[in-house]
């Protein structure tokens, strides 16, 4: 009775040190809360036709965030805002029959130009706890790579990787999770960018291939790795170590 008593305290204890233990918080890269923008495109015109303005915000990675959106096609109004009316969301609208692409920037400033060393070389993997980026989100319409990641690190350098945009619904619609690893990186100029040592970050919602696209984005932040399941090894080291104890106390 004693040593059963011995090993249900350890392996309880054993539990309470898993439960204890915890990854590091993710990196934040904008909850879209604050440093409120609205960026548009008015009907007619030719194509494609741009806009983009930024502002600082303390939810944002680098602490300010910069939206540029570009009309590809049609000729109806465009539009994308952040926190529009305190909603905390980055939205997308496209008129019936448009296309075109929404950008938000980070690298610490708040113009459209992509700084060399904006982020000062961020972490984003917190030395590998994290392996790669999620994005809440809901939407009118599928878009094949419709999410596409950008990493800098310093001056031409770069990598990108895409995920696809599912039909979620919108508006009152419960949001979805989009992720993107780090591992899924590909170079596209330089050396490529480095998530662990990253001097700017941008997320572009592409609708060119999608006419009258809408989608809300709710954050954007890194996901942690998963923990190995260290409960039951560990769990038989103890209970042979508590029965030994218990063995020389008799």
């Amino acid at each position: 009775m004693f040593r059963r008593h011995l090993v249900c305290c350890a392996l309880a204890a054993l539990g309470l040190a898993c439960a204890a233990s915890s990854a590091p918080a993710a990196v934040l890269i904008d909850s879209f809360s604050g440093g409120a923008l609205n960026v548009s495109v008015p009907p007619g015109g030719a194509n494609p036709s741009s806009a983009n303005s930024g502002t600082f915000s303390a939810n944002a990675l680098g602490g300010a965030h910069n939206l540029s959106i570009s009309r590809l096609s049609g000729t109806g109004g465009f539009n994308s805002n952040i926190d529009q009316s305190g909603n905390g969301f980055w939205s997308l609208g496209t008129g019936p029959g448009d296309t075109g692409r929404a950008t938000v920037l980070w690298d610490g400033g708040t113009d459209n130009s992509t700084a060399t060393d904006g982020l000062g070389g961020v972490d984003l993997t917190q030395g590998g706890a994290n392996d790669g980026i999620t994005i809440r989100y809901r939407a009118d319409q599928a878009a094949a790579n419709g999410f596409a990641l950008t990493i800098n690190s310093g001056s031409g350098n770069a990598s990108s990787a895409a995920v696809n945009i599912l039909p979620t619904g919108f508006l009152a619609a419960p949001f979805a999770e989009a992720f993107i690893p780090f591992a899924s990186l590909v170079s596209t100029s330089g050396t490529g960018g480095n998530p662990a040592n990253a001097s700017a970050v941008s997320l572009l919602i592409d609708g060119s291939n999608v006419s009258a696209l809408d989608v809300q984005v709710d954050i954007v932040q890194t996901h942690a790795v998963p923990e190995p399941t260290l409960l039951a090894p560990l769990g038989v080291a103890s209970l042979l170590l508590v029965r030994r104890r218990s063995r020389c106390a008799d």
